[in-house]
């Protein structure tokens, strides 16, 4: 990653980053690496179920059409139950 990537993600006025999505997002080209994940071999994992949880709710709901469309579904569906 070079530090022109590196500044335009600092530059962000994001609260929650979900580097998974930011990193494609600012605009730069992005290569994927294949590689063969190991098993940890000492201490464990900071994240809990609920903090991965909450990570991929806040991915879900910042890089995705989704709840908008659904959003929008309702916004129309309440305007013409209320007029029709």
């Amino acid at each position: 990653m070079t530090r022109q990537v590196v500044n335009s993600i600092l530059r962000l006025q994001e609260n929650n980053r979900f580097s998974k999505g930011l990193f494609s997002w600012v605009g730069y080209k992005v290569f994927y690496l294949d590689y063969t994940k190991r098993e940890r071999t000492t201490g464990q994992t900071s994240w809990s179920f609920w903090s991965l949880l909450r990570y991929s709710v806040d991915g879900f709901i910042n890089f995705s059409e989704l709840p908008l469309n659904i959003a929008t579904f309702i916004g129309i569906f309440c305007f013409f139950l209320r007029y029709y």
